[in-house]
Order: structure tokens, then C-alpha cells, then sequence
């Protein structure tokens, strides 16, 4: 190689230098080197006596196109601050280790180029693609600090490529350009910390069919600006990404469906995604944690997760803001969902759709320092969830049907204590394993449990100036009522209401008023009431209540003669209470006897208002007591009245008093038989 005539000054130099073998560092002062002298020199057989164990060339203008096309690099070869002024072709090539410090390339060819050890672009400024597909990398691949620009174009193509230790993109790592690695493999951890990839409005980022055996960190600042698509990866480790943007507005700005995570995946702590995050059936084996995170979709759906499954916990906290709808329909989280002081908005629409959500454990969307907000509807119709269902303190800023959680399974308690909301609360066909509270919630629209099944107790205590507008409980079934100091709402419907017992046994009054709300008589209602005051002993209270649905009754009445017959229940309940009090007409007998005493007793100061009927009676000898009582007691004749034929007045008094003696005894006859056939 010494004797050929037309090397340069600085190629014979380099020539020179390889001589003293072991590792050769070189400078060419920014020399040119022609790229065909160089592939002679890193194309040598392991023959040659002048085979390095490493060549570093610095500071070297590459003239030329370097084709190491299917050759043998048998060292390892490093580049630091060379400029090449064609493309380097390694496609096929065999390398110890190859190194691109701080150089300027215009692209590089490299598809099924396999390096022994380590593959590495560092802080290298390239104009044009790299291409790697099917590439083979023992070591790492390292493109930390590297800008690789070829907008609209591809700026990494490395399907197929294979890294078996990890790969690193960090340190404000740049392509500009579609990423293209479907179907790579990573056997290492995947780090991008502070990288940037962007391809605006179109994929940026393709890792359709992505494997990492260990982690992939894409924190600190690191940003994909178009699509990121992860379809169908899978991350052995955890897939971090706190601290993230993924910018994609009005579009798609993650597609990862079918992604596999086997540890904990996180987009939290600062992690901002506009457009959609799509996670639709992911499979992740720890916790999925947005918290603090903020994702913004306005009117599409900002996080998909429809039947993924979580193997722990979903996590919303710490200010989590999602503008758009998130969707949880047939997902299935074997721990808990936390939302604690999240803020959900979806104004138009709704704004977090789980029907059929499976939850092993708690679903808490309650006050942790700052409320949980909904602006917008959640539906959980046909979840279940295994613990409890808890909504203390939240904000659900929906006007029509803010919650709807029809034929939901809660195996605890479902919690709404303190819970403002501006719509309805519709949990009809529910079955609740423990208690239903609504201790202090102020709900707008109307309360609807038609046809839920309540183990324990429901706690209806609303607060005092805003109850419902309307509390459905029609075939509510519930081991215990407690209504204590609870605001009445403007409506209710109870129709098949059944309760076990009372926290409360003395509030009748408040209670008799709550069923006369109820839009329509229902007798059931008010059986089950007295039933349940019987059953704690309470028989004064029952008989009130079996008296107030008397009233109901009678008032309920339509027709033409309504009116009658809500004047013989007015009688009814004056005489005999209905046929529960029926020796109340004794005071009324009393009263009536005090009164016929002292009116007949005036009348008959007079001679002409009663004559004898015989002439050998005295005047002297009529009695107006027993005339009073003789008149009162239809059934039963002393003979004072016969003996005496009235006139005018008292004539009149007569009648009034006879007819008042038979509607007390008609009272009388049916309130002891309403007694004799309640007993029996």
C-alpha cells in the first residue's frame, strides 16, 4: 500500500500511522481523505500486518462515497468530527464496532448491517435517512445528542433491526422525518430522555410490532411531534413517559392498540398529549398511571381504553385533566381506579363512558386536596365493582344526566356524600352489597334508584336547600332506611318501596309528608312505613300512618261524587280515625250528650216545642237528657222520645241530633269492623 504514487500528504500519513497497530488515533487537521482510500484501508483481511485493534479518525473531510458494501471491518472504527461529502454505504457489512462523533453525514446506508459491538451516532448532524432495516447490534445503539433531518421524508428506517443491549435517543436527540422501526427488537432498555422526534400533522414515529425486554424511559422533555404508533408492542420492563408531549392536535397523537406493558406504564407527572391517546385493548401488568397528566382531545375521545386491562391500579390523580371524552368500556382493572382531584371535561358529551368497566377493587372519584370535577356525563351502566363506588366531595357539572350507573354491581358501598351536581343521578337496576349515601349531596336533576337492590343501609340526607328535583325509588329494595333531618325533594315516586327497618323511629311526621309527596296514592308505600314502625314496636306511629294513607285515599278520589266521598272520609276520621281509633266516638257522644242537654233543656222553657203525646203525661215530667240520649242511640230506645211529639225548634234539634246518632253509630259499626278484620 506504501508504493502507490497518488496519495495525498494526509492519506500517506494515514497509511503511516497504521503501522504502530494497537489503537490508532488520528487527526487530519481537516484534511481531505478520499473515501475510496479509506474503505482500502478498513476493508482489510485479518491477514494484514497492519491490522489495528481500533482506528479513531478525527478531524477529516470524507470525499467521496464510502462503499463498505458486504465487507469486513475487522477493528473497531471511530469518527469524530469528520465530514462526509457522500453517503456511507455499509449495507451488509460486517463491524467490530463502528463510532460517529460530532461528524456531519449526508445519510447513511446500513439495511442488514451487523456490528459486534456497539453501533453509536453521537451528537452527529445527518441530512438526509438512516437506514438500518435489518440491522443486527450486539452492543448498544447510541444516537445521543444527534440531529438527523429529512422532512416530509423518512429520517430513520430500521424495521426489522435488532439491539441487544439498549438503545439511547437522549440528550436532545432531533429527527425530523417519519421514525420507521417496525418490528424491532430491543433487548435493553429504550431511552429517549429530552428526544424529540417530528413529522407534524403525519406518523412521526412507527414502532408497530416494537419489543423491549426491558425499559422504555421517554422522559424529560421528550417530544413526538405527529404520531407515535406503538400497535401491537410489547415492553417487557415499564414504559415510562412522565414528563412527555405527544402533539398531534384534532388527530391521533398515540396509537398504541394492542400495546403490551408487563410492568407499570405511565404517562404522569407533567406528560401532555394533544390529540388522542388511543390504548385500545393494551394489556398492562402493573398500574397505568395518569396522574398529573394532562390530555386534550376537545370533543373526540382523548384516552381510549376500551377492554384494556390493568393488572393493579388506574390512576387519575393529582390534577389529571382530560379535555374530550376518556373511554373505558369493557376495561377491566384488577385493582382500583383512583381519580381523586381529577378534572374530567367534556361539555357537549360525555365525559368518561365505562360501560361494563370491571373493577377488582375501589373506584374513587372523590376530594384529595382538590375536588374531582365532571364537566360532562359519566356513564357506568353495567360496570362492576368489586369494592366500593365512592364520589365524596365530587363536582358533576353535567345539566341533564350528569351519572348514569344503571344495573352497575358494587360489592361495598357507593358513596355520593357532599356531592354537587347540576343534572340527574340515574342508578337504576343496581345491586349494592353494602350502604347508598347521600349524606349532604346537593343534586339538581332527579335521583333515580328504580329497581336497585341495597344490602345495607341508604342514607337519604340531602342537603337542607337543594334536594333533589325528583327521588325515584320505585322496587327500591333496602335492609335499612335512614332519612334522618333529610330535605323533602319537590317529587318523589315510592311506588314498591321496601325497607327492613329504620335508623329513625320517631320523625312520623316528617315521614307521612314525605309519602304524600309522592305524585300518585300508592297503598304500599304507606303499609311498608307502618309495617317497619310495628316492627320496632312503634304501634302509635304505624296507626298515624295507616291513618295519613286514609287520607291519601280519600283524597285521591275522582269522579263526580269525589266530593262525597271525601266527606264521609273527613266523618270517618273525626268519629272513629278511620276505624284505628274507633272508641273516639265516645267523645263525640259525650259532646253531643253536653250539647242535646243544654239545647234541649232551652227549648223546652217554651211548652209549645214539645207536647206529650198523651194528655195524662205532665210537662213537667220531659227530660232532656234522656231525650238527648234517647236520640242518640238509634239501636237502642229508652221511650222518653215517644212520649213527647216536638215542634218548630225543637222538631229540628231533633232530626239534627237523631241523624247525628246514626252516623255515629254507622262509624262506630264499621271502625270496630275494620278492628276485628285487621286482628284477624
Amino acid at each position: 500500500m506504501d508504493s502507490r504514487s497518488d496519495r495525498s500528504v494526509p492519506e500517506t500519513l494515514l497509511f503511516q500511522a497504521l503501522r504502530r497497530n494497537g489503537n490508532i488515533n488520528h487527526s487530519a487537521d481537516n484534511a481531505d481523505i478520499r473515501a475510496e482510500v479509506l474503505a482500502e484501508i478498513l476493508l482489510q483481511g485479518k491477514d494484514s500486518a497492519v491490522l489495528p485493534r481500533k482506528l479513531c479518525l478525527s478531524d477529516a473531510r470524507i470525499v467521496g462515497d464510502l462503499d463498505l458494501e458486504a465487507g469486513d471491518i475487522n477493528f473497531a472504527v471511530q469518527f469524530v468530527r469528520c465530514r462526509f461529502t457522500g453517503v456511507p454505504c455499509l449495507q451488509q457489512a460486517r463491524s467490530s464496532a463502528l463510532y460517529f462523533v460530532d461528524c456531519a453525514l449526508p445519510a447513511l446506508r446500513a439495511a442488514q448491517l451487523t456490528v459486534g459491538g456497539s453501533l453509536v451516532l453521537q451528537r452527529c448532524a445527518v441530512s438526509g435517512p438512516v437506514v438500518l432495516t435489518g440491522a443486527h447490534v450486539f452492543g448498544q445503539f447510541d444516537l445521543q445528542g444527534s440531529k438527523i433531518r429529512n422532512l416530509p421524508g423518512v429520517a430513520i428506517q430500521a424495521d426489522g433491526l435488532h439491539v441487544e443491549q439498549d438503545m439511547r435517543c437522549s440528550d436532545k436527540f432531533l429527527a425530523e422525518g417519519v421514525t420507521k422501526m417496525v418490528g424491532a427488537a430491543i433487548d435493553g432498555q429504550f431511552i429517549c430522555g429530552g428526544a424529540c422526534f417530528c413529522n407534524p400533522g403525519n406518523v412521526a414515529l412507527e414502532l408497530s410490532g416494537l419489543i423491549v425486554k426491558e425499559h422504555v424511559f421517554w422522559q424529560d422533555g421528550f417530544t413526538v411531534d405527529g404520531q407515535a404508533s406503538l400497535r401491537g408492542a410489547r415492553v417487557e420492563g415499564r414504559l415510562d413517559c412522565s414528563g412527555a408531549t405527544f402533539r398531534n392536535p384534532g388527530k391521533v397523537a398515540v396509537e398504541a392498540v394492542g400495546l403490551t406493558v408487563d410492568q407499570k406504564a405511565k404517562f404522569s407527572n407533567g406528560c401532555r398529549v394533544e390529540g388522542q391517546l388511543n390504548l385500545t385493548g393494551c394489556k398492562i401488568g402493573g398500574w397505568l398511571d395518569f396522574a398529573g397528566g394532562r390530555f386534550l382531545h376537545k370533543g373526540g375521545k382523548a384516552l381510549d381504553l376500551a377492554r384494556a386491562s390493568v393488572a393493579q391500579n388506574l390512576i387519575f390523580r393529582d390534577g389529571c385533566f382530560v379535555e374530550g371524552q376518556i373511554l373505558l368500556a369493557g376495561a377491566e382493572v384488577s385493582g382500583s381506579i383512583w381519580a381523586e382531584g381529577g378534572h374530567f371535561e367534556n361539555v357537549t358529551g360525555t365525559v368518561l363512558d365505562a360501560t361494563g368497566l370491571r373493577v377488582g377493587r375501589d373506584a374513587l372519584f372523590r376530594v384529595k386536596g382538590d375536588r374531582f370535577v365532571a364537566l360532562g356525563q359519566i356513564v357506568l351502566n353495567d360496570a362492576r365493582i368489586e369494592g366500593r363506588l365512592d364520589f365524596t366531595g365530587a363536582s358533576l357539572e353535567k345539566r341533564s344526566d350528569a351519572l348514569k350507573c344503571d344495573r352497575v354491581r358494587v360489592g361495598q358501598s357507593v358513596i355520593f356524600d357532599n356531592v354537587t351536581s347540576d343534572g340527574s343521578v340515574q342508578m337504576s337496576r343496581a345491586m349494592i352489597a353494602a350502604d347508598l349515601s347521600f349524606v349532604g349531596a346537593s343534586i339538581a336533576g332527579e335521583v333515580s334508584l328504580k329497581g336497585t337492590c341495597i344490602d345495607g343501609a341508604l342514607k337519604l340526607r340531602f342537603q337542607e336547600r337543594k334536594p333533589p328535583r325528583l327521588l325515584n325509588l320505585c322496587r327500591v329494595r333496602v335492609a335499612s332506611l335512614d332519612d334522618r333531618q333529610t330535605a323533602l325533594p319537590k317529587k318523589m315516586e315510592l311506588d314498591g318501596l321496601v325497607y327492613g327497618t329504620l335508623r329513625d323511629t320517631e320523625d312520623a311526621k316528617t315521614r307521612i309528608l314525605w309519602l304524600h309527596k309522592n305524585h300518585k296514592y300508592v297503598p304500599q308505600v304507606y303499609l311498608q312505613l307502618a309495617s317497619s314502625y310495628s316492627a320496632a314496636g312503634r304501634h302509635d306511629l304505624a296507626t298515624k300512618v295507616l291513618m295519613a294513607r286514609e287520607d291519601a285515599r280519600f283524597a285521591s278520589g275522582t269522579g263526580q261524587l269525589a266530593w262525597l266521598n271525601r266527606l264521609f272520609g273527613r266523618v270517618f276520621k273525626a268519629t272513629v280515625g278511620y276505624g284505628y281509633k274507633p272508641f273516639r266516638v265516645l267523645w263525640w257522644l259525650v259532646a253531643l250528650q253536653a250539647a242535646g242537654w243544654a239545647i234541649f233543656s232551652l227549648l223546652n222553657l217554651n211548652d209549645s216545642n214539645f207536647t206529650p203525646v198523651r194528655n195524662d203525661i205532665d210537662n213537667r215530667w220531659f227530660n232532656p237528657f234522656l231525650y238527648t240520649t234517647d236520640l242518640l242511640l238509634p239501636l237502642v230506645s229508652i221511650r222518653h222520645r215517644d212520649l213527647w211529639i216536638p215542634h218548630g225548634g225543637g222538631a229540628v234539634a231533633a232530626v239534627a241530633f237523631t241523624v247525628m246518632g246514626w252516623i255515629l253509630a254507622i262509624c262506630l259499626v264499621t271502625g270496630v269492623g275494620r278492628l276485628f278484620k285487621r286482628d284477624t
